[in-house]
This record gives C-alpha cells, sequence and structure tokens, in this order.
C-alpha cells in the first residue's frame, strides 16, 4: 500500500486528489509539471504522471498553498451486526416455514 504524509495531511489509495486551476505562474516549470499532473485524482495516477524528482516537494507545496485538497474515499460501511443476525434469523425462520408447507 503507497502512502505519503505530506504537510501533515495522509495520502493513500483511498485519498481523492482534486487540484485548483493552474495557479502557477505560465512560462514557468512549476506551472508546466502542475499542467501535467493536475488531471491526476489518486496518489497512484499522481505518482505516474509527476516528476520522479519533484513530486514529493511538488505535493507538499501544492496542498500548503491550498492548490490541492485531499479527500478520503468513503468506504462502505460493514453491516450491522445485530442487522445481520436479525437478517439470519428471519430467513431460518421462513425456510422453516416453507418446510412445513411442503409436508
Amino acid at each position: 500500500m503507497k502512502e505519503l504524509i505530506s504537510s501533515g495531511v495522509k495520502i493513500d489509495e483511498n485519498s481523492i486528489l482534486t487540484y485548483a486551476s493552474n495557479p502557477k505562474r505560465p512560462g514557468f516549470q512549476a506551472h508546466d509539471r502542475y499542467e501535467e499532473y493536475q488531471v491526476a485524482t489518486t496518489l497512484e495516477e499522481y505518482l505516474e504522471i509527476a516528476d520522479p524528482k519533484k513530486a514529493k516537494a511538488d505535493l507538499a507545496y501544492d496542498i500548503e498553498k491550498g492548490h490541492l485538497e485531499v479527500s478520503q474515499a468513503e468506504l462502505e460501511d460493514e453491516p450491522d451486526p445485530d442487522t445481520a443476525e436479525e437478517l439470519e434469523m428471519e430467513m431460518r425462520e421462513s425456510s422453516a416455514d416453507d418446510l412445513a408447507e411442503m409436508e
């Protein structure tokens, strides 16, 4: 699992990257790099696109300056154990009723 902590922000495979439109001055290398990597929406995409020598520094700078927002994808909640148990009991009762009707 790839994970970075940049400017105090944890970025992992569940992170969603959202970039502001390019705030960097045209004609500079930072502007050109930003144009390339601002399309990335995940850490994996970012690392594939970004210049390996500048990736961590660019990421830290963009977070610090507010050019990049990092959020976590919502993961599916685990089923409530009480609900799962109730559902299982209902299924058993239903099966028993169906069997009784067949006899």
